[in-house]
């Protein structure tokens, strides 16, 4: 991951090995955000030998840790409709997660957990879902069925309690695949600077960007409004704004339709990126064994 610091790569360039750094995940790294948020980190040019990247807008900012000419954009394969389709296949959606009513409003919220994280502050993390949950629960009384999904290596009892607490059948965890998960949704909700904001805009639903609760604020000390700048999200600050937002949506659906336009601009995919990043990979390794 072109990321992800490890001690393992300097082991690995000592044996003459060919080292590919490529994101684990779709997030966009944008320069006019972390020119001022990110704190300056040494060059990855000694531990890499070709750096694969997503996104146009990401090469500002890793051409200042990395050769240019070593670098090559790919696009975004997790995207490519073949896969999507074959995960849809695979992970069969179930039709009866959500009401089939035509007055009903069916949200997905894609919930990274931090209860594991900020285990001394476990209440603040409480207090910060349950203030979502009910505010996404008001919009339509009797009539909103919301399904949480969470991240797959951040699951948590504490989630499960906390929805279970409810007695509430239209509130469900999903197990199954986002893709899935959020197939018929009619909004999807998504953490703060959440990569599952671009899952949601590839299944072409309007998606809101919520705020941090407090334990981020004072101890995560992340800034980065990249996909709001990029209006590629909305994003609400506090409870209110949210109650607001999703009754201007149920008012009308369109208003958030910008997102997709910029999506579209943004990460369109003229090519298949899966061929393109394998073109890449083979023309790369018949340099090496030359």
């Amino acid at each position: 991951e072109f990321d992800f610091k490890t001690k393992l790569l300097k082991n690995f360039k000592k044996k003459n090995s060919f080292i590919i750094r490529y994101p684990s995940t779709p997030k966009i790294f944008y320069e006019d955000i972390k020119n001022t948020n990110t704190r300056k980190e040494s060059s990855i040019d000694n531990e890499c030998d070709l750096l694969l990247l997503s996104s146009k807008y990401d090469v500002s900012f890793w051409k200042k840790k990395f050769p240019i000419n070593k670098t090559k954009v790919v696009g975004f394969p997790k995207f490519d409709t073949w896969w999507i389709n074959k995960i849809q296949k695979i992970n069969k959606f179930k039709k009866n997660n959500y009401s089939n009513k035509t007055d009903k409003l069916n949200i997905l919220f894609a919930y990274s957990s931090r209860f594991e994280i900020f285990k001394n502050q476990r209440m603040i993390e409480e207090n910060h879902l349950r203030e979502i949950i009910e505010t996404l629960l008001s919009i339509k009384p009797n009539k909103t069925f919301l399904k949480i999904k969470m991240h797959p290596r951040k699951i948590s009892q504490n989630v499960l309690k906390i929805v279970k607490s409810y007695k509430n059948t239209k509130i469900q965890v999903s197990s199954n695949h986002l893709y899935n998960a959020g197939k018929d949704c009619d909004i999807f909700v998504a953490e703060p600077r959440s990569a599952s904001i671009l899952d949601g805009l590839v299944l072409k639903k309007p998606v809101i960007e919520i705020w941090d609760s407090k334990n981020q604020v004072l101890y995560e000390n992340e800034k980065d409004n990249t996909y709001q700048f990029l209006r590629l999200s909305k994003k609400v600050r506090n409870k209110s704004q949210l109650y607001v937002l999703l009754k201007n949506l149920t008012i009308n659906k369109k208003i958030l339709n910008y997102q997709l336009k910029n999506f579209k601009r943004i990460c369109a995919q003229k090519k298949i990126s899966s061929s393109i990043l394998a073109s890449n990979l083979i023309n790369e390794l018949k340099i090496v064994n030359k």
